[in-house]
């Protein structure tokens, strides 16, 4: 809406100028203004559509390169390894609260196919099959958060392997 308001504005303009110099110029000079002035004008229109190309790719880029996570109102400090969206709300926001008393987390895995799991070693009946786990590590001062995830009444079973990682599910209460 506001460019047509600024393109009808600027013919408005663009017609008192020509009618304001048809009253005291030749009319030589005035076709001669007349062309120059709608050339500036196309001149002008075509740079504002290439810079608004080149912005709208530059952010498009800037998108593209974040990973954070959104995990309940606002973003915690959380980097994406493997696909969020399929996570189950609560193991959402045990992640997210875990990020806020430990310290920043790196999801690294969540879904895997059947294949992949098979190709990993994985049980056959794994929680992330379904996308119903979760797999992380903590950047940040770790001690106490494996009492605290084993005592977390949304987080069903855990492990904490000794490569520093933490697994979460949604399934029954267990550890291995």
């Amino acid at each position: 809406m506001n460019n047509i308001m600024k393109r009808g504005l600027q013919a408005v303009a663009v017609t008192l100028c020509f009618f304001m110099a048809a009253t005291f110029l030749p009319s030589e000079t005035v076709a001669a203004k007349k062309t120059s002035i709608s050339k500036k004008l196309v001149k002008k229109s075509a740079r504002k559509t290439v810079r608004k190309a080149r912005l709208s790719k530059s952010k498009k880029k800037r998108s593209r390169k974040r990973k954070s996570a959104y995990a309940g109102r606002k973003i915690r400090r959380i980097s994406l390894n493997a696909p969020w969206k399929c996570v189950p709300g609560r193991l959402k926001s045990v992640i997210s609260q875990v990020s806020r008393k430990f310290g920043p987390v790196v999801i690294n895995s969540t879904y895997r196919s059947r294949r992949k799991n098979r190709l990993i070693g994985g049980k056959r009946r794994s929680y992330h099959i379904g996308c119903r786990a979760v797999d992380f590590r903590v950047r940040g001062r770790t001690r106490g958060l494996t009492r605290w995830l084993a005592r977390h009444p949304k987080v069903g079973g855990f492990k904490r392997y000794r490569t520093g990682f933490y697994h979460i599910d949604t399934g029954p209460k267990r550890t291995w």
